[in-house]
């Protein structure tokens, strides 16, 4: 059996935490992906696709705590990053 590390770049978001906009770097081979954002009770509250590699996302009409942001490629590949609003 083999076994295959994949390197893969995480794509940044900042500021985080944050009280509006985040932000998003490294993300030229994510375009298409979706994002989904979900509270820490599992609940989807908010999702996009990155269009471009200047894809921002508004949350200021979100309550504050923490969330789950998932990026799902085409590929089936996932992200998972913490985000904290406040």
């Amino acid at each position: 059996m083999k076994i295959f590390w994949l390197r893969q770049k995480v794509p940044d978001i900042y500021p985080n935490p944050t009280s509006g906009i985040i932000y998003f770097k490294n993300i030229s081979n994510l375009i298409g992906a979706t994002i989904n954002l979900y509270n820490i009770s599992g609940k989807l509250e908010k999702s996009t696709q990155i269009t471009s590699e200047d894809t921002s996302i508004d949350l200021i009409d979100m309550a504050n705590g923490a969330y789950i942001m998932q990026i799902c490629e085409k590929s089936g590949l996932k992200y998972h990053i913490k985000l904290l609003l406040r």
